[in-house]
């Protein structure tokens, strides 16, 4: 893959969630393979990139991550 200039991050989903103070819910979020997509300079096409993903969840982009997994995609 030749995305070399591509984002470090970009946002994929997101969900809005109302809590009140010292409130908890379970929120889940659908990543769909479109959402591992980049572009692929050899074949000229956009395609699905192999590899391990770090999915960050948190208020904004910039707070550090309230929770953190990896994805990997074969």
């Amino acid at each position: 893959m030749d995305d070399v200039d591509g984002p470090i991050k970009s946002l994929k989903a997101f969900k809005r969630v109302s809590l009140k103070a010292g409130e908890r819910q379970m929120v889940s979020i659908d990543l769909p393979c479109k959402s591992f997509e980049g572009w692929d300079a050899q074949t000229n096409t956009i395609r699905v990139v192999s590899g391990t993903y770090q999915v960050f969840v948190g208020g904004s982009s910039a707070d550090a991550a309230k929770a953190k997994i990896e994805v990997k995609i074969r």
